[in-house]
């Protein structure tokens, strides 16, 4: 998908899943890729709109924002449920 790229990264390959179960399934499991070494720089996402990505892109940035200002010691933010918060409160947002 897309243009070849220079920087030796491997381009991106779409892959359909027969049900959303399928899909689900496997972006849930997909983290433990990054513990087999041949895997470790695979990557795996859901299929997003334009919008999405955006979106996505705009949390991520603020989120590195807030790291880059932390003080040593301070918990670091992350994104939970399409929310930016601290890492210790992920528990109590499952509820």
């Amino acid at each position: 998908m897309g243009k070849p790229r220079n920087d030796g990264k491997g381009r991106p390959i779409k892959v359909v899943m027969p049900t959303t179960y399928h899909q689900r399934l496997i972006l849930s499991r997909s983290k433990s890729l990054r513990n087999i070494s041949d895997f470790s720089g695979v990557y795996l996402r859901p299929s997003m709109t334009k919008e999405e990505r955006q979106h996505d892109y705009e949390l991520r940035k603020e989120c590195r924002d807030k790291n880059s200002k932390l003080n040593v010691g301070e918990p670091p933010w992350k994104i939970f449920k399409g929310k930016i918060v601290r890492a210790f409160n992920q528990v109590s947002l499952n509820k």
